[in-house]
């Protein structure tokens, strides 16, 4: 047999015959593109100005801050939102007057105190003088009923140490 004979497979097409893919068209490299004005401006001005310093802020003399705008109130079921604002700020301001005041009165207690009175005693006798007399009087009458009762009336502790 001869060379000729041989089943070597299915042979390869020829390159002409296959069909090719449109080819696309290269992008040229940047340094071969022409660049446009704007691009030229933009590298000049890029290569010739420095960057502005930022500016900094200067001190300003210290004003109270403006006061925030209230939202405006709506009445809704028959309520005056406003009447109720201005309401809740009153009662507010006056609670810290209160606390203010009380802690005047917590200070005068303090300094009594480093004087040498009692401030049990001071207390009661301020309570004391807010009562009404009358009010004042069938208290202390209660009172001495009341101890009279129990055996701690003066007389009765003087009786009782008597006879003992």
């Amino acid at each position: 047999m001869t060379e000729d004979h041989y089943d070597f497979g299915p042979r390869p097409v020829p390159e002409a015959a296959t069909p090719k893919a449109p080819a696309k068209a290269k992008a040229k490299p940047a340094a071969k593109r022409k660049p446009n004005s704007a691009a030229k401006t933009r590298a000049k001005t890029k290569a010739t100005t420095k960057p502005k310093p930022t500016p900094k802020p200067t001190p300003k003399a210290e004003t109270p801050p403006e006061p925030k705008p209230q939202p405006e109130t709506v009445n809704r079921g028959g309520v005056a939102g406003g009447k109720i604002r201005a309401f809740v700020e009153r009662i507010e301001r006056l609670e810290d007057e209160k606390k203010g005041i009380a802690e005047d009165i917590k200070d005068v207690y303090a300094e009594a105190k480093s004087d040498g009175f009692d401030t049990k005693v001071l207390r009661k006798l301020v309570g004391i003088r807010k009562q009404d007399p009358a009010e004042r009087q069938e208290e202390e009458s209660l009172l001495d009923i009341y101890m009279h009762a129990l055996g701690m009336t003066p007389l009765e502790k003087a009786i009782a140490g008597d006879e003992a």
